[in-house]
């Protein structure tokens, strides 16, 4: 018998539990929602805020996705000690998960953590 066989048969194995996301969130300023408004092919319209994607509990600063323009990836980067903010060009990690994954990761280039097909960002 192979692994994943019992008695001759097949077993489906279940993915890894899903780790929560991060619930650090920050709305946009006058100014960044403007730039952010202004960049040339946008992906998607843009939200109200910037909720942190990486995974709950993370080290270091806070990563929340602004917009796709073209082939640039614009974040807020955010930490309340020191408090700091600022609109990045982090890319993004496109990870590839295990075969028959979900998708490669969309987070930032270099985050820690997880990766985005790791999390579960319904919560």
């Amino acid at each position: 018998m192979g692994p994943g066989e019992v008695g001759g048969e097949q077993m489906l194995t279940s993915a890894p539990a899903l780790t929560a996301t991060c619930s650090g969130c920050q709305r946009w300023t006058p100014a960044e929602a403007a730039l952010l408004a202004a960049l040339p092919d946008p992906a998607e319209p843009l939200e109200d805020a910037a909720w942190c994607e990486l995974e709950a509990d993370h080290p270091g600063p806070h990563y929340g996705l602004g917009q796709i323009s073209a082939t640039t990836w614009w974040w807020l980067r955010w930490s309340s000690d020191p408090p700091r903010r600022e609109l990045v060009d982090a890319g993004f990690c496109g990870q590839r998960p295990p075969p028959h994954g979900p998708g490669d990761c969309t987070l930032p280039a270099a985050h820690v953590g997880r990766h985005s097909y790791e999390l579960d960002s319904t919560e």
